[in-house]
């Protein structure tokens, strides 16, 4: 504790990256447990029901490739070996993206059920896409936090190597693509006040999804 800062411990990168894959990878099995209904249930709206379903499967499908393959992050770049107060800032900023992650599950998994008409329960449609909504907004704008934390990619090699306009450039770029995906949060968040139904929410989620991965 009374350590001074140039001879402190950091902090185990490797621990602290596979920890939260592992965790990302909990949440998401558990999005996954939440689309699936047991057809004893009934449904009376079968079109519905496998309309919702299959693109609640994009969107899930999409939220993996967002998490784990969009942006490559070395180790080197990573927030944690940035500075301690992007190291602690990752580290609480994390948790929540992955809570509001296992919210939006519960709420897609209400919006199919209100798409299938499921005849077992009643679903609280202004709740189920309030909760979807703000939870998937939490995540992209926590998201577009995050990704700021760490250290832009590639830059710092092409102003070794004396390439400082496309180090600007890429920069620029970056920045644009937080922007991007901020905006696309706050629009995910409108959805719920436009009065449209829950299959179209799911739309629009999966199609903000896709955009964003490609």
């Amino acid at each position: 504790r009374d350590a001074p800062k140039k001879r402190a411990l950091p902090l185990h990168i490797q621990f602290h990256i596979q920890r939260f894959a592992t965790l990302n990878m909990m949440v998401m099995s558990g999005l996954t447990i939440n689309l699936v209904w047991n057809p004893e249930d009934g449904f009376n709206n079968p079109w519905g029901l496998y309309s919702a379903a299959t693109t609640a499967f994009v969107i899930l499908v999409m939220m993996k490739l967002f998490i784990f393959d969009v942006d490559y992050i070395d180790e080197t770049e990573h927030a944690i070996r940035r500075s301690r107060l992007t190291a602690l800032s990752w580290l609480m900023f994390y948790p929540i993206s992955m809570g509001s992650i296992s919210l939006m599950g519960a709420g897609v998994g209400l919006l199919v059920a209100d798409m299938g008409q499921v005849a077992t329960m009643s679903v609280n449609v202004n709740f189920a896409q309030m909760l979807t909504c703000l939870s998937m907004a939490v995540f992209l704008l926590y998201a577009s936090i995050q990704r700021n934390l760490h250290c832009i990619p590639y830059v710092k090699a092409l102003k070794r190597n004396n390439e400082c306009a496309r180090a600007d450039m890429l920069v620029s770029i970056h920045h644009m693509q937080s922007a991007i995906q901020a905006a696309s949060g706050c629009f995910v968040a409108s959805l719920p006040y436009l009065q449209v139904s829950s299959l179209c929410v799911l739309v629009w989620m999966a199609a903000i999804l896709i955009f964003l991965v490609a």
